[in-house]
């Protein structure tokens, strides 16, 4: 009788075959809307983690794009002793956070409410226990019934073990991280306008290079002959660079996305990539907040309870020792308080 798969990944298929549209955008094909940002990395000990801060491509997450949105992690390895009870020599572990607002019925207030969470999930668990046993990871992420945004989402790669005799030889651990998804592109806001920017600077282009097509519309904004525009050169010349109406807000945004080096202005360099990811319809994601720092300790399997949360963007601020102190000062003060009541 048949019986639908397993879901992936298991000892059938792994994590199954990659679909290449489901990966690559082609600017002939415009076979697919996934950005994909690829990173490849290292640790030179244990008990460190990277952190990958990304932004969702749409205020609704991943709900309006019916899409899912796939992190893997993935290292070679060394040869470990045949027959050892712990598999893996040096142990890497992916974790995924995401923050989350959905709506739920507040019984005081008698209506819906808006409340945000953070969930974390361990690469190919969904139990809340790292995979001391692979050393592929993937978390898939979808939008659930109640989730109505998933705006960022943070990518933790722990160094939770690294076997000395390694490190003496190699020195290094090394991974790669990859991300499929609605991430948000680097031109983001610059293509609600591309039509105008390329009908001034045309389609045609091979590089980043400054043409003359680039300094066409580059004129289009500094219209001052400054070398260089701010978002109030683009709000004041609204209808030129193709706004539907004069809006700061997306004045401000395409500003801060083509300002690369944020001085706070556009040079015509910082324009030339702009328009060379327009004429492309580039889908390259845009970088990541990215941090190296030490392994928060319920990451190295300490006892959490003694911490603030899962993860610095959890939030909890909970202070055992604090709390401990307070307790024996009161446990003191009954007891002064007994005493003395009973002579």
């Amino acid at each position: 009788t048949y019986s639908d798969p397993p879901a992936t990944p298991n000892k059938y298929e792994g994590f199954g075959r990659p679909e290449l549209h489901n990966i690559l955008w082609t600017a002939d094909a415009k076979e697919s809307a996934y950005s994909l940002f690829l990173r490849q990395n290292q640790f030179s000990s244990a008990g460190v983690m990277h952190t990958y801060t990304f932004s969702i491509a749409n205020d609704q997450g991943l709900k309006n794009f019916g899409m899912q949105l796939k992190v893997t992690m993935a290292y070679t390895d060394p040869p470990g002793v045949p027959g050892a009870d712990i598999l893996l020599v040096n142990d890497l572990d992916l974790v995924v956070q995401k923050l989350v607002t959905s709506e739920v019925w507040d019984v005081n207030l008698a209506q819906k409410v808006s409340k945000s969470s953070f969930v974390s999930t361990y690469g190919n668990r969904n139990d809340g226990v790292p995979d001391r046993s692979n050393t592929v990871e993937e978390v898939l992420l979808y939008a659930g019934q109640n989730e109505q945004s998933i705006v960022n989402i943070t990518v933790v790669v722990i160094s939770y073990k690294l076997a000395t005799s390694y490190l003496k030889e190699f020195g290094t651990q090394s991974y790669a991280l990859v991300v499929t998804g609605s991430l948000m592109t680097k031109i983001h806001y610059w293509r609600t306008v591309r039509n105008t920017i390329l009908s001034a600077a045309g389609a045609d282009g091979e590089s980043s290079a400054i043409d003359d097509g680039v300094k066409r519309a580059f004129a289009l904004i500094d219209f001052l002959n400054l070398g260089f525009f701010t978002s109030e050169n683009i709000w004041m010349r609204w209808k030129q660079v193709g706004l539907s109406s004069q809006d700061q807000t997306a004045a401000d945004n395409l500003a801060a996305e083509a300002d690369t080096d944020t001085n706070g202005v556009v040079d015509l360099t910082e324009f030339a990539e702009i328009v060379y990811l327009l004429r492309h319809n580039s889908m390259q994601a845009r970088d990541p907040i990215y941090e190296s720092v030490s392994a928060d300790p319920a990451f190295m399997g300490i006892n959490i309870s003694r911490y603030s949360g899962l993860s610095k963007n959890i939030g909890y601020n909970f202070q055992p020792d604090l709390c401990l102190v307070f307790g024996f000062q009161a446990a003191i003060f009954f007891a002064v308080f007994f005493l003395k009541s009973a002579y």
